[in-house]
């Protein structure tokens, strides 16, 4: 089902927003899915499927399940080690009250959230001091 009109504008909206507050995520963002894998590991993948496909084949000729399935294996897991996206995981970081960031900190809270406010009530209460703040 399509985006209304008014729906197309609002995620718009939300796009420039994010684009504006947040550069660096949006680039990452957009990276996330350009990852291919490299040569090398398609030729390792390519070859050790055909590897993999001759160990069947000879198990079905010799009747040797073991091999059969040992072929499989070989398959399953060189075409995985050639798919598998190669890019590492991002870096953690904390945002500071001023905006930037730092390195991240185990268990590190922010000023004037209370222990016993849920998650989600915290979240709810960032986004109206945001929006308050950016509506003066």
């Amino acid at each position: 089902m399509p985006l209304s009109e008014y729906e197309q504008q609002m995620l718009r909206q939300m796009e420039q927003a994010l684009s504006a507050d947040d550069p660096q995520l949006v680039s990452q963002l957009r990276n996330l899915g350009s990852s291919r894998p490299s040569n090398r590991r398609l030729a390792i993948g390519v070859i050790g499927v055909i590897v993999g496909l001759a160990l069947i084949v000879t198990a079905v000729l010799v009747p040797l399940i073991p091999l059969g399935a040992l072929g499989f294996a070989v398959m399953v897991a060189t075409a995985g080690y050639a798919l598998w996206p190669t890019s590492r995981r991002p870096r953690l970081a904390t945002v500071n009250p001023d905006g930037t960031t730092g390195p991240a900190r185990s268990g590190a809270r922010t000023k004037g959230a209370r222990r016993d406010s849920s998650f989600m009530q915290r979240m709810e209460d960032r986004w109206d001091r945001r929006r308050d703040d950016n509506w003066r």
